[in-house]
């Protein structure tokens, strides 16, 4: 019997064929690419704002990205701006922004309505350019004036919304929308009527134009303590304008007087009221009508 030594190979040597005889067997796997975002973006309208411009309103409009990290960008951006139309002259002073396009104005009910339209895409936490649409007022009680905005764009084929209010701050009309008939007592007229200005409320410049119906031509007259009254009658003397301002230096607060001699009962008058809120810059105007009591 041999040996492994007589036989002249080692046990070295075996093991060493063995090894070079069983390959290595290597598995590769491939590393899956990064997944792309699946999230869509979200609108906000919070950095926007409306503000006052003199007589005006400046209202600018900006769309933000506000989505999660990495979520989808907003593409086909568009945005409403809902206003009262008492408030308003539709066609804006000027609009202007770099990648917008406004259309409108169009009149809903008593609203009138402007869309921009946003022609970038605004990725993750980023903002549009910003869109400024100025307005001028109208009417006799133009602030403080809101506007309702209402955002949509798409984002990874959902469509995703925001929406908001912006307020132009203003000093509110403070003369009333009514006057108060009375008879009065005095022989020099005969009927009276009250307008009541809010409490804390001072006019400066005031000024009031009346006309009212008459029922004697040579002695109808209008007069109200403290102001300086003039006034003319129509052709036929059937209807007398009188206008008023104060006496100079004079402001005017709390309750105005306004007494007429010769006024036709149950006739109409017509007063138109202007004055500018002492601490304010923008005039406030009212009309009010009425019949004589």
């Amino acid at each position: 019997m041999m040996s492994i030594a007589e036989s002249g190979v080692s046990r070295r040597r075996i093991v060493q064929g063995a090894a070079w005889a069983t390959p290595a067997v290597l598995i590769a796997t491939a590393s899956p690419p990064a997944a792309a975002s699946q999230t869509p973006g979200a609108v906000s309208l919070a950095s926007s704002s409306f503000v006052a411009s003199g007589v005006n309103s400046v209202l600018t409009l900006v769309v933000t990205n506000s989505g999660v990290a990495g979520s989808e960008p907003l593409t086909g951006t568009q945005v409403t701006v809902t206003v009262p139309a008492s408030q308003v002259t539709a066609t804006p002073v000027s609009s202007s922004g770099s990648g917008w396009v406004l259309t409108g104005p169009t009149t809903s009910g008593t609203s009138v309505i402007y869309t921009a339209t946003y022609a970038a895409s605004i990725a993750t936490s980023t903002s549009s350019s910003d869109f400024v649409l100025t307005l001028a007022p109208a009417g006799e009680d133009p602030y403080p004036l809101s506007a309702a905005l209402a955002a949509s764009a798409t984002s990874n084929g959902s469509t995703v919304t925001g929406n908001g209010t912006v307020t132009r701050a203003g000093t509110a009309n403070p003369v009333p929308t009514a006057a108060t008939s009375t008879v009065v007592a005095e022989p020099s007229y005969d009927r009276a009527l009250k307008l009541s200005l809010p409490t804390g409320i001072v006019l400066t410049g005031a000024k009031i134009v009346a006309t009212w119906d008459i029922s004697n031509s040579s002695s109808a007259k209008m007069g109200i303590t403290g102001w300086t009254v003039a006034g003319s009658n129509n052709a036929a003397g059937t209807v007398r304008t009188s206008s008023a301002t104060p006496n100079a230096g004079t402001t005017v607060s709390g309750d105005i007087i306004l007494n007429f001699k010769k006024p036709t009962v149950g006739g109409a008058y017509t007063l138109v009221v202007t004055g500018t809120v002492s601490g304010s810059a923008t005039a406030s105007t009212r009309t009010i009508t009425g019949t004589f009591a």
